[in-house]
């Protein structure tokens, strides 16, 4: 839950090597999910996406150390962060948290 007044962000589930639109004309296809279990009850998410916005295409890597909160980065104007990851399915599957897209 975020706090007060600030905006939530939307989640979008992800499967390998499909197209999702995650809004302002931004697709991913997710590429690659890892999780590693790290000491104590610490563990490490990595997710590798193409994001495509107008014909303009950008290789993403994002990583989130739990426990801990989503980190967010710049993707083709939109706001970015990994939610979760799932390297034990086949065909690997996430989700990435967005950020309402602030406007004009």
């Amino acid at each position: 839950m975020s706090e007060p007044g600030k905006p939530e962000p939307k989640r979008f589930e992800l499967v390998a090597n499909k197209d999702v639109e995650i809004g302002g004309g931004v697709r991913v296809r997710l590429k690659y999910v890892m999780e590693a279990h790290l000491e104590g009850s610490k563990n490490e998410l990595r997710m590798t996406f193409t994001a495509t916005r107008d014909g303009k295409s950008q290789e993403v890597n994002l990583d989130r150390l739990l426990p801990g909160a989503p980190s967010y980065v710049s993707v083709l104007g939109r706001k970015v962060a990994i939610d979760y990851v799932d390297a034990y399915h086949q065909p690997s599957t996430g989700a990435i948290l967005v950020l309402p897209d602030p406007g004009p």
